[in-house]
């Protein structure tokens, strides 16, 4: 096992929010160091992959990032169609495997280290020592920082060391494909709610350039059936979907409850390894990204007063993403998700797709009142 020279703050996945913190921390004069275990950021990711449209201008995401411009949403609720239609885009839909990769190349045009294939295997608690595997040559390094920051996923690796995170309980379970599209013909995100009792998830289709995104979410210990046997039998349906050659496939957890404490001495969670998700829709790129800055603001101050306790942190990360609009709007969500939750472990109808529908239907009104659209 090699030893290399210590550093200033070391990220753990090199995804949207670790990324966002180490672009945030490079272009300040701090040189992160961000390990990530595949080939490049985003490799293997699948996810739906759909995005507020003010994003792509505050992220001055490049015209090769973004798949499609999407200015109609279409929610199916228990059979019920209503479309939502804007003479602006709302949302735009990216591909994992670009953004991830544009927002890593981003980081470390500014000034990071990025390092691929280096899968973490442990991390010292109080040392802050962080153990990385290079899955290229087998070998082992050692890398010391007072800041380490996890933005590793729900299964973070800070649950083993710190005991920091999301219970794997609190998740949805998801799975997604990716079809061939060629042409592109899709112009709608569209949104399937709701079975014969209301059930606490949805099917999704995001189309992309040449591909379109489908996949499913249920709450992770209602599910009654295998979610490959619904998301074929969905495809099966679907006229638009129907025959087309699923190019890859991919299964995965998303948090639906923040963790409690975003932080712990010398340590700090980002993006969906804290939690970070809008437990109803299952959106969580915004959340990761402000979360990574907000993290880097607070690893900024820690490092300037060379203080990294976690009462500090606990200040300067948890209480000031709580405080944000982001913090507070998954807060305020919450509160329907878990009377949603509380019904479906009741076996009562869940209210999810009226819930839905109510929830679009003002986000539309508001924004339509506020001229954004």
């Amino acid at each position: 096992m090699s030893s290399i020279p210590d550093r200033d703050v070391i990220i753990v996945g090199a995804g949207p929010a670790g990324s966002a913190a180490a672009y945030e921390l490079a272009r300040r004069g701090v040189r992160p160091l961000l390990l990530e275990k595949d080939r490049f950021p985003g490799e293997r990711n699948v996810c739906a992959g759909g995005l507020p449209y003010p994003a792509q201008r505050r992220l001055d995401l490049p015209d090769g990032v973004i798949e499609k411009e999407i200015r109609v949403t279409r929610l199916v609720a228990r059979g019920k169609a209503k479309e939502y239609r804007t003479e602006r885009p709302h949302f735009v839909s990216v591909r994992r495997s670009v953004f991830d990769r544009f927002l890593a190349d981003r980081a470390r045009a500014a000034g990071a280290e990025l390092l691929t294939r280096r899968l973490v295997t442990g991390v010292e608690r109080g040392a802050n020592v962080v153990t990385a595997l290079d899955l290229e040559r087998g070998e082992k390094t050692r890398f010391r920082a007072p800041l380490v920051l996890f933005a590793d996923g729900p299964l973070t690796r800070a649950r083993v060391s710190h005991g920091l995170g999301c219970s794997p309980r609190e998740m949805v379970a998801a799975l997604v494909y990716e079809l061939a599209d060629p042409g592109g013909g899709g112009e709608a995100f569209e949104f399937h709610l709701g079975g014969e009792r209301g059930d606490s998830g949805y099917f999704w289709i995001f189309p992309k350039k040449e591909r379109i995104s489908v996949g499913l979410g249920r709450i992770k210990r209602f599910v009654r059936r295998p979610l490959r046997e619904e998301l074929d039998k969905f495809i099966a349906r679907h006229p638009r979907l129907s025959g087309k050659p699923v190019l890859r496939r991919q299964a995965g957890l998303v948090p639906s409850r923040a963790a409690r404490r975003l932080s712990g001495e010398g340590v700090m969670l980002l993006g969906d390894a804290a939690g970070l998700v809008d437990p109803l829709t299952g959106g969580g790129l915004v959340y990761a990204i402000v979360s990574g800055k907000t993290a880097a603001a607070a690893a900024l101050s820690a490092l300037s007063a060379r203080s990294f306790r976690a009462a500090d942190l606990a200040h300067a990360y948890d209480r000031a993403f709580r405080r944000t609009i982001y913090g507070r709007w998954l807060k305020l969500m919450s509160v329907p998700y878990r009377f949603v939750e509380r019904r479906t472990e009741r076996g009562s109808y869940s209210w999810y797709p009226e819930i839905m529908r109510t929830l679009l239907d003002l986000s539309f009104f508001s924004l339509r009142l506020l001229g954004k659209l």
